[in-house]
This record gives structure tokens, sequence and C-alpha cells, in this order.
């Protein structure tokens, strides 16, 4: 048992030394051109708007799929959501602060927590930026009870 055991760390020395080594030499890569977003796969130019829209546009966003993203997958059927605190007093009193469960199951045992800052004066739709916080919505900002101690 042993003796198979040196023999695979053996070899997984031996995968590991022959892998391939990164290129940080941009002049090492191979000339490649993007294509022309305003050509369709079958060649023929895109001349107007609607063709843009209903032909190249889903062309392109099929490849993107294929190639880069992936299909998403369909909600799940027991999606649903709860707000779990909301803050109307937010940065100055300039924004409201809500902190949203999105739950996947209706168990709720598989959910993620969104926390959102929408500002108090504001016209219409606003942008959205997302970031992903792996140490809690807590680490990225203090409550004002936090703040008063």
């Amino acid at each position: 048992m042993n003796r198979l055991i040196a023999i695979m760390i053996c070899l997984s020395c031996v995968i590991t030394l022959n892998a391939q080594k990164p290129n940080y030499d941009e002049s090492k890569m191979p000339p490649y051109t993007l294509p022309d977003p305003l050509k369709m796969e079958n060649g023929q130019a895109v001349t107007s708007t609607k063709m843009w829209n209903e032909k190249r546009r889903p062309e392109i966003m099929r490849l993107f799929e294929t190639h880069v993203y992936g299909k998403a997958p369909a909600h799940p059927k027991d999606l649903h959501f709860k707000v779990l605190n909301e803050d109307k007093y937010a940065v100055g009193n300039m924004a409201t602060r809500k902190e949203v469960a999105v739950y996947f199951t209706r168990d709720e045992k598989h959910y993620m927590t969104v926390l959102m800052y929408i500002p108090n004066k504001r016209k219409g739709a606003v942008p959205m930026f997302f970031g992903l916080n792996f140490k809690g919505n807590h680490s990225r900002v203090k409550t004002r009870a936090l703040r008063s101690l």
C-alpha cells in the first residue's frame, strides 16, 4: 500500500512538472482579429436597425451563451423574497438600506441575502451595482445601532 502511495506521489510530481507554463509575454500570442459585429455569421452585412435587433444581436447573444456565460437556468418555482431589515436614513439620510433574503426553495433552506442602497431622492429608475461578498453583509456596513456605541 505504501509503495502505491509513493508511486502516485511520484506520478503527480511528474505531471505537475510537465504542466503547461503560463504565457506572460503578449508578443508570443498568435494574431487574432475579432469578428465584425455588423456582419452576420453567413457573411451578410447588417443594413438596418431591424436587421440588427431581429437577426445579428440574437446571433451574438447565442455566441456568448455558447462560448462565454452559458445558459441561465429558469427561475426556481418556489422563488420568493423577504425584507430582513430596512433603514430609511442610511448614508446620512440620502439612501434607504434594505437587506433582502432571496429564497430558492419553499422550506427556505437555500437562500442568499442581497444588500441594497436605494437613493431617497430619485426620479424613475436608478442604476444598480452588484458586488460579491463572501464575508457577510455585516462586514460591509455599520448599522446606526453600531455607530451609536
